[in-house]
């Protein structure tokens, strides 16, 4: 999917040519005050989200026709965003994990308020993030060793989690998009 979604930001970059670059000419992006690594805002990564959504249901395969390549710039337009502003988040998301991580943050629907994967905290999916950076070192295939295993749980605790709290947040994750995501964020950071 997200690769479906880079070659569509790259056909949109293609199809708004430039009329899309006129747009953008005549009507700058707000500079964000502070904006945080990757120079975009949270607010502009959903936007750019929601406009890769509303693109995507174009099913634009090849090049765009005239139709869909307006439907396109208007998708851009209406979600806030200048073509030259949809297009630098483009390209930085198929070149950077962490803006690629940020954008599925930002369109990641919220977690069910009381859920377990409402209640993790940044801190904890970055130690979560760093812990399974440990375990994947290890190279475990099949059922561990029990070197392995003292290994794995040193590699949790090690990083300020329990073993209950560790195993909580793995099975909230593949069951929720945002902390999904979240646990993503955390991992490209460490690179």
């Amino acid at each position: 999917m997200r690769n479906q979604s880079l070659t569509l930001a790259l056909a949109m970059s293609a199809a708004l040519g430039a009329a899309g670059l006129a747009q953008a000419q005549t009507a700058p992006a707000a500079a964000p005050a502070t904006a945080p690594a990757g120079g975009f805002t949270d607010a502009e990564l959903a936007q750019f989200g929601k406009a890769m959504a509303q693109i995507r249901a174009l099913n634009v395969s090849g090049t765009p026709t005239a139709e869909q390549a307006t439907a396109m710039q208007k998708a851009v337009s209406d979600n806030g965003l200048t073509a030259e502003r949809f297009n630098a988040i483009s390209t930085a998301a198929s070149k950077d994990a962490v803006v690629r991580a940020r954008v599925d943050v930002a369109s990641a629907p919220a977690s069910p308020a009381g859920s377990v994967a409402a209640g993790v905290t940044d801190a904890e999916l970055d130690q979560y993030a760093k812990a399974m950076k440990a375990i994947r070192a290890l190279n475990v295939t099949g059922a561990p060793t029990a070197d392995q295993a003292t290994a794995m749980r040193a590699a949790v605790t090690d990083n300020g989690l329990t073993a209950e709290r560790f195993n909580a947040i793995a099975t909230a994750i593949p069951q929720d998009a945002r902390l999904r995501a979240r646990a993503e964020l955390a991992s490209a950071k460490l690179g």
